[in-house]
């Protein structure tokens, strides 16, 4: 009687050990083929124990092993980043805080933030993605009539030429061939323009008003 309550003691011990699953991430992780030792002795060829159970082996169960186990949570299971799961057994999803590049992510923040766009890609002006935390003040991959080259608001005197938005020249101040409303210089503009030589301007070139080709007369 003693003798088998020793015996039946000491198969329960086998089976709390066999039975006996990692979590995710745990360690040490076993490979996919190792078995817990005594497993095949305690149960006998042939016993299913779990999930992981296979020819009357236990296996532990645990994120990475290469089985899908939903009831340890898992989504999936490759053994690491895929392009269809995260290391933590998980569908890849931008925003999960984790980097997985095989899934085509740069970057994996909850929002968007000055280092990843909320596409998980990092921020670029010109990417159609407007990101203020990144500095920018526009983004239709421009330039266009209201997006400089560097995602800012097109302005006159800001030192970029943005022909989209009716800017021949630009300077930060009126010079010899640059208006201050960042037109080509002309004779007959009405902006007076003494960096250019002239004396006036009256928007013509007739004679006897004063003003001839923007000569006083």
């Amino acid at each position: 009687m003693s003798n088998s309550r020793t015996i039946a003691l000491g198969l329960s011990g086998i089976l709390s050990v066999a039975l006996t699953c990692l979590g995710c991430g745990a360690e040490p992780e076993p490979g996919p083929d190792e078995w817990v030792a005594g497993a095949e002795e305690a149960l006998g060829t042939g016993a299913a124990a779990d999930s992981g159970s296979a020819g009357g082996r236990v296996v532990c169960s645990f994120c990475g092993n290469g089985v899908l186990d939903p009831t340890k949570g898992e989504q999936c299971d490759t053994r690491g980043d895929t392009a269809s799961c995260d290391r933590d057994c998980t569908t890849p999803r931008c925003g999960d805080g984790l980097l997985n590049p095989l899934a085509g992510e740069q970057c994996d923040t909850p929002v968007q933030s000055a280092t990843c766009e909320a596409n998980c890609t990092i921020p670029r002006c010109g990417d159609g993605l407007l990101n203020p935390h990144a500095g920018e003040e526009c983004d239709d991959m421009g330039p266009s009539a209201t997006c400089d080259l560097d995602c800012t608001t097109p302005l006159c005197g800001d030192g970029l030429v943005n022909p989209f938005a009716g800017e021949e020249c630009e300077t930060i101040s009126q010079s010899a061939t640059c208006e201050t409303n960042c037109k080509v210089y002309r004779c007959g503009d009405g902006i007076l323009n003494p960096f250019a030589g002239e004396q006036c301007d009256d928007e013509n070139n007739v004679s006897g008003d004063g003003c001839t080709a923007c000569r006083l007369e």
